[in-house]
């Protein structure tokens, strides 16, 4: 189903070409108007098994270009609303397109172009059932891309791609052969941590939903994908920090974070393997950071999280300094300190991310100096000089 309206339409053609019996077009320009192309045909068996779907031929394409439209061609679309849907693969894109303005040159092996876009993405949703992507972001930018007409590839050279306040240095590689495939790099010096977050679907940013860094760190996003019935792209994000604070549910703050590390939305080493939507896997290999009086040091942090299984979180972990700085860390917490010197070295291997779930799965040494552990239910004081224990 296919339905264009525009309240103004004009199309430019070359009067020497309609003198020899050829419409060849010049320009296009289209304002204030809607696309909507949406497709109920049910899928076929091939496509129910992932299979590639059949394309139509490199010559009718080539053909098409060639005699319809000049081999410089401008293209101006303003006002344009765009929804593309397809009801059976639950696949969804919608757009407003504020402005686009593109010089195209056509030749028997290519299409290049350079086009500046400005586009709000309402929704970027290639299964809706696994969430979608880049959702209400205005995307502005100035690119070159080229179409290998007998590769049936598209290549977009690295761009500065805004979105919302937020620049990515930007890069494709779209492949239409077969299956298709896709891979997306976007770079940013600068990400807000929330900007990161709208890259990944909903069904995994809402996991970090009680966490947010104050100050941007560096991320590079890389989605890689097949254009084919219930696929899963893979989305991999490196990201590094430094001097940043860490605010967990709005009240912790870590101060002094420096970090790096790598997160995929996959949970399975083996690339094989049947992967959930929601399935991610974070590893840093060293995090240092302060809480309040407390220095501490996590190493070969690694968080997998699966609706298949439990959360599984493992890590080593120093710390050391004023035992203060742990009072109210915990959730209705019987026992406080006062004053004193604490240290504590643990490895922690278990399930679970609240508190008090990591503190029973840690296996470590723990020693107190110089306190006073208080009963928060009867205010009773107990003074230690010296105190060391074994957990796990």
């Amino acid at each position: 189903h296919l339905r264009l309206q525009a309240s103004r339409l004009e199309l430019e053609v070359s009067i020497k070409n309609l003198l020899r019996g050829l419409i060849q077009i010049k320009s296009v320009s289209l304002r204030e108007g809607a696309l909507l192309l949406a497709n109920y045909t049910p899928l076929t068996p091939e496509e129910e098994m992932g299979l590639p779907p059949v394309l139509d031929s490199v010559e009718m394409s080539t053909r098409f270009t060639n005699t319809l439209l000049e081999k410089n061609t401008r293209l101006e679309i303003t006002d344009l609303d765009i929804e593309i849907r397809h009801h059976v693969k639950n696949k969804l894109f919608k757009f407003r397109v504020d402005e686009i303005t593109s010089d195209v040159e056509f030749t028997d092996e290519s299409i290049r172009s350079r086009t500046h876009m400005d586009v709000y993405i309402d929704t970027l949703g290639f299964n809706l059932a696994k969430g979608s992507f880049v959702n209400g972001e205005q995307a502005t930018g100035d690119l070159f891309l080229g179409f290998d007409l007998p590769k049936r590839q598209l290549d977009i050279e690295a761009f500065p791609l805004q979105l919302g306040d937020q620049v990515f240095e930007t890069s494709a590689i779209l492949n239409f052969m077969g299956a298709g495939t896709f891979d997306i790099v976007l770079d940013n010096q600068q990400t807000r941590f929330a900007a990161a977050m709208d890259l990944l679907t909903e069904n995994i940013s809402q996991k970090f939903a009680a966490i947010d860094l104050e100050s941007p760190l560096y991320t590079r996003t890389k989605l890689e994908g097949r254009f084919v019935y219930r696929d899963n792209p893979r989305v991999q994000v490196d990201f590094r920090t430094e001097d940043n604070m860490l605010v967990v549910d709005r009240e912790k703050r870590f101060q002094d974070i420096d970090f790096a590390g790598q997160f995929v939305n996959r949970v399975y080493v083996d690339s094989t393997a049947k992967e959930d939507v929601k399935n991610f896997r974070i590893q840093i290999p060293q995090l240092n950071g302060n809480y309040k009086d407390l220095a501490f040091q996590i190493e070969d942090l690694v968080l997998a999280s699966s609706p298949d299984a439990e959360n599984a979180f493992s890590a080593r972990i120093r710390a050391s300094g004023s035992p203060e700085s742990l009072n109210n860390f915990v959730e209705d917490q019987h026992w406080s300190f006062e004053e004193g010197h604490f240290e504590m070295t643990s490895a922690i291997d278990g399930e679970g991310l609240e508190a008090g779930s990591i503190i029973s799965s840690s296996k470590g040494q723990f020693t107190l100096e110089n306190t006073r552990i208080i009963n928060n239910d009867n205010k009773v004081g107990l003074p230690v000089k010296h105190i060391a224990l074994s957990i796990g």
